[in-house]
């Protein structure tokens, strides 16, 4: 078997150190970008940015924005620090002009389940984001959910600072597609206002203390400085749980905690009629609503008033027939608000898909799936476990990071053994042309691809929390994309001259290999996704993520195989060594994909957690019938009390409007 001047444990050595080294031309190449910053021009854009997810949120949460409810909210005060200024009542419509009086600005929204806190937070961004002036902070909703808080009674208040500006940093490269380096420029400068909701959900008891994750969420947020003064912000947190962490003597210092009031007997009336196609259709519910009813208070905040109009305003597409009659609710089985509350979700999810006129998906199948989420998401609450030092979240369903709901380990073997499949496979064909006549250098040739396979699945499987990249053939249409573009290709081309020397050298590789996989890897670095603002679709970082990783995949088997052409007697050996090794290589850059990827296949019918093999696809189809909302880079269910109700009954109700005939009374043509 002749090998020319190719020493395979040199080579072996050779491929493996040049894998080991393309991380660290990564973060040279990201280092070298963006060293200019303008951070007036950025935080213009990352307002615009912003107000058009607040907008879509709003539209999601609202419907139409000239017919929704002015919840009216009261100061509560705190039993000492309070901000200055604060009025003693006040109303959505004016809630910008009540934070503005605030010194410090920093305001509390608490209320109960449903009571509209996130609505009244939105609206709070839309008017100081309408009234911006130069100058002014943009703010900036984070779920709290997804703080992963390390804190403690002796923090001291630079380092509290630090560590909320690590998150909403964090937090700006991932949803907004910020660099690190623009993020943290915007956060020091103080062109960021943090408006954290959902403070409640960082704890699984409804009475966290003082020394809770939400207790420790506090000490940070009275850290939180900005020069010698208390930082600007914003919480949201249900009234029972900030009322608990009160009587233990925590609270956001310095701040105006205001108070969400149920929605009156009088708002509620009026919403349906301005909603309601036909207000006649609701003149019972509307009269019982009058009376005091126990229905009163079943329907007293917006979220239950958008699930009964949800589900009794539903019509045939064909003929225009309602299919439920509002008189259900009031039924004398419905005489408690929790009795009015679950009647409404067992009956919410077939009525958003058959509103959003999706009929390619079962209700009833529907309702499955988002269970087995919903009790993977309660179960992270009320274990708080972590993986890999980062604590499951209870809220956000993220595409490439919702592994761990088929195990902690399995789906990371799933890349590995797709590897050993492969080479399985493969070797015995590529094995087959060659001599029976063994050498060593036969054997070391032959353990080449073993030991790169190996060491890819090691990292692949070491790798916990892979982040997803993306390539923008769009970046060439702007002067400083051509630029980037440029200076990826320069140091492409000058890491792969010495790769192509350094293994010329040791291994008789060849300048040219060299020179080839540096030319294709640079133009990956000048189009990889790194610095354009925006906000990306929770389907599209995964799918992008997989696509990055074939075109490496395919740029190391072009210069793997322009590197081998002068080996002789390998024949189509050594192909599938290029083949197997570049794919394998590149593929492995796209492993938060190829985690996504594991997932599906961890969860399919005949196991514990059956899941749709395209589930981008269904969260997506929730997402625009209202079911679910994207929160940052995933999803959340539109309402906790959905989740808990998906958690806790995993089987759907029999849906009594699946007959296409209105229950209760007549039916109505319009």
């Amino acid at each position: 078997m002749e090998f020319g001047d190719v020493d395979p444990l040199s080579a072996a050595i050779g491929f493996a150190a040049l894998l080991v080294a393309i991380p660290g031309m990564v973060v040279v190449m990201r280092g070298w970008r963006r060293q200019h910053l303008d951070t007036a021009v950025l935080t213009e854009q990352l307002a615009g940015e912003v107000g058009k997810r607040e907008d879509r949120a709003r539209l999601q949460l609202l419907g139409d924005p000239s017919r929704t409810i002015d919840l009216r909210f009261d100061f509560r005060p705190a039993p000492a620090h309070n901000a200055a200024g604060a009025a003693p009542k006040s109303r959505l419509g004016e809630v910008a002009a009540y934070y503005w009086e605030l010194q410090p600005r920093r305001m509390v929204i608490t209320g109960a389940p449903g009571a509209g806190k996130t609505v009244l937070a939105i609206e709070l961004i839309m008017a100081l984001l309408a009234n911006r002036m130069p100058g002014d902070p943009v703010p900036i909703r984070l779920t709290a959910s997804s703080w992963d808080l390390n804190a403690g009674p002796s923090m001291q208040p630079s380092a509290a600072t630090q560590q909320m500006k690590n998150w909403v940093t964090a937090h700006l490269v991932e949803a907004y597609r910020l660099p690190q380096r623009a993020a943290q420029a915007l956060v020091d400068a103080g062109r960021v206002l943090p408006v954290v909701d959902g403070l409640d959900e960082l704890d699984p008891t409804d009475r966290p203390g003082y020394a809770s994750r939400a207790g420790q969420a506090l000490q940070v947020f009275n850290s939180y400085q900005r020069y010698s003064n208390r930082a600007e912000l914003i919480v949201t947190c249900r009234s029972g749980h900030y009322q608990a962490l009160t009587d233990d003597l925590a609270w956001v210092q310095d701040a105006a905690r205001v108070e969400i009031r149920p929605v009156s007997g009088v708002q509620a009336r009026k919403f349906i009629t301005a909603r309601a196609v036909d207000a006649k259709r609701w003149q019972t519910v509307l009269e019982t609503i009058k009376r005091g009813h126990p229905l009163t208070f079943g329907l007293d905040t917006p979220w239950r008033l958008a699930l009964a109009l949800t589900v009794y305003e539903q019509r045939d597409k064909k003929t225009g027939r309602f299919l439920r009659n509002p008189d259900e609710l009031t039924n004398t089985r419905l005489g408690t608000s929790d009795a009015v509350r679950d009647h409404l979700l067992e009956s919410f999810i077939p009525a958003a898909f058959r509103n959003a006129g999706d009929q390619s998906l079962d209700p009833a199948q529907a309702h499955r799936w988002l269970a087995v989420i919903a009790s993977y998401l309660n179960h992270n609450t009320t274990s708080g476990r972590g993986v890999g030092g980062r604590q499951l979240s209870g809220t956000d369903i993220v595409l490439h990071e919702l592994w761990p709901l088929a195990g902690v380990r399995r789906p990371r073997m799933v890349f590995p053994a797709l590897l050993a499949v492969a080479w399985l496979v493969g070797f015995p064909i590529m094995l087959s042309p060659l001599s029976t006549e063994f050498s060593a250098d036969l054997v070391l040739a032959l353990g080449l691809p073993f030991l790169i396979a190996f060491l890819l699945g090691c990292l692949s499987y070491s790798e916990i929390w892979p982040k997803p990249h993306r390539l923008v053939l769009t970046r060439l249409h702007t002067a400083h994309g051509r630029r980037e573009f440029a200076v990826g290709l320069a140091v492409g081309l000058v890491a792969g001259l010495v790769a192509g020397l350094v293994l010329g050298l040791v291994a008789g590789v060849g300048l040219a290999g060299g020179l080839a996989g540096g030319l294709i890897w640079g133009l990956v670095l000048g189009l990889e996704e790194e610095a354009d603002l925006g906000t990306p679709e929770p389907r599209s970082m995964v799918r992008d993520d997989l696509v990055i990783g074939l075109v490496l995949g395919l740029a190391f088997t072009t210069a793997i195989v322009i590197a081998i052409a002068d080996w002789t007697g390998l024949g189509w050996f050594a192909l599938g060594v290029a083949v197997g090794t570049g794919l394998a290589g590149g593929l492995t850059f796209g492993l938060a994909g190829w985690r996504y990827v594991a997932l599906l296949l961890c969860t399919r019918r005949r196991g514990e957690h059956w899941l749709p093999w395209r589930l981008g696809q269904f969260l997506d189809a929730c997402y625009r019938a209202g079911i679910v909302r994207i929160a940052s880079t995933g999803y959340q269910f539109r309402h906790r009390e959905l989740q808990d109700y998906l958690a806790h009954h995993p089987l759907p109700a029999a849906d009594p409007s699946s007959d296409g005939i209105q229950t209760g009374g007549q039916s109505s043509h319009h």
